[in-house]
């Protein structure tokens, strides 16, 4: 099982803040191995597939690319388990101003 949690599932264009969150690493760790190997980002940027597999795998993981619909569908089961925590918007925590 636990070689099944070092499989990243995602789109084939991630921004670097979001791959890094996927793997749980700080962002600046990903720019920094980026520009070890030659590539500049930023933290909003999109990063192609070849891009991401190389970071993925200076970090251990291997991925897997899906579409966009299976991935938000994936998603949306998640935060309907509870695993991103409450699904509630502001408007239904505070109200309107």
């Amino acid at each position: 099982m636990a070689s099944q949690s070092k499989i990243l599932k995602l789109t084939e264009f991630v921004t670097a803040n979001e791959l890094a969150a996927m793997m749980n690493v700080p962002v600046n760790q990903i720019i920094a191995t980026c520009m070890s190997i030659g590539i500049m980002v930023s933290i909003n940027q999109r990063m192609d597939a070849e891009t991401i597999d190389i970071v993925a795998e200076e970090f251990g993981y291997k991925t897997e690319y899906v579409s966009a619909e299976v991935s938000e569908s994936h998603c949306r089961r998640r935060r309907q388990r509870g695993r991103f925590g409450s699904t509630r918007t502001y408007r239904d925590r505070y109200g309107t101003r």
